[in-house]
């Protein structure tokens, strides 16, 4: 799931900003999967100074559960289960909150 969250304001009566227009949007991630991946790099093809916070129940970086029965098999390694590497988050300035049940 994604949300997005503004704190800015469009322009009022007398085509003025408000003064609080120059807030920093805020984006949040529900879940950490390949939508989620792909949210973030389509938020920062966009907006390169928004906040990005990623809320996951999992206590990992993003992977492809549908690659299970490959590691079980022993055709890949665990590493080949994940989707993003340690830096992607780092890279695209994701705020990670993970191991955290979203309510």
């Amino acid at each position: 799931m994604f949300l997005h969250y503004s704190q800015s304001f469009t322009k009022i009566g007398d085509n003025k900003m408000d003064q609080s227009s120059n807030r920093k949007k805020v984006n949040v991630i529900i879940g950490n999967s390949a939508a989620a991946i792909s949210a973030i790099k389509a938020i920062r093809k966009y907006d390169k100074e928004c906040s990005i916070i990623l809320v996951s129940m999992e206590d990992c970086k993003a992977y492809s559960p549908v690659l299970t029965t490959y590691l079980i098999s022993e055709q890949i390694d665990r590493q080949g289960m994940f989707i993003a590497d340690e830096n992607f988050y780092k890279d695209y300035n994701v705020n990670l909150l993970l191991g955290t049940k979203a309510v």
